[in-house]
């Protein structure tokens, strides 16, 4: 059986964020999804062509996160990104961390329903959003090993780089 796949959106410096989430929320579906991290070697072994697969993802995938920064708005390939999941009637979810915040989304951001990574409750509606696109009840997860590699993310020296 093929399980669908939720597409994580994000720069290259946040790699662990993103491989964090998507861990979170394959275990919170007990492995019935899978997510598709264009830095992770388990989604893009190295020697594979890159450009295809992420089209072809973001071409499948029942869900769009983007991993919301003010390093990754700016970046060509997440705008690239959803540019192509635009107008795909699927959730496209900001989630915000490292100085960037719902309110100071730019456009076309600011459009979709965003929350932010390190609050619990913003994270619980991500859950619930893909639970509702799965046609499932939504799973209890405990968030808190999640935001810890945000907040590490967020004070890590790679950050404070990117950010100067």
């Amino acid at each position: 059986m093929v399980k669908p796949v939720f597409f994580i959106s994000h720069a290259t410096a946040e790699k662990a964020v993103a491989i964090a989430l998507k861990a979170l929320i394959e275990r919170a579906f007990g492995g019935r999804v899978i997510g598709f991290v264009a830095t992770d070697p388990q989604c893009l072994p190295f020697g594979s062509k890159w450009s295809p697969e992420i089209v072809k993802n973001l071409k499948k995938c029942f869900a769009f996160i983007m991993l919301a920064s003010q390093e990754s708005i700016g970046r060509p390939w997440v705008n690239f990104e959803l540019g192509v999941i635009w107008e795909r009637s699927v959730p496209k979810i900001p989630l915000c961390h490292s100085g960037m915040s719902v309110d100071h989304l730019p456009s076309p951001y600011h459009e979709l329903m965003a929350g932010m990574a390190t609050d619990e409750e913003d994270l619980q509606k991500l859950i619930g959003a893909l639970a509702l696109e799965l046609g499932g009840a939504q799973p209890t997860v405990d968030f808190s090993e999640f935001i810890e590699v945000v907040k590490e993310y967020e004070n890590s020296s790679v950050h404070r780089r990117i950010l100067s």
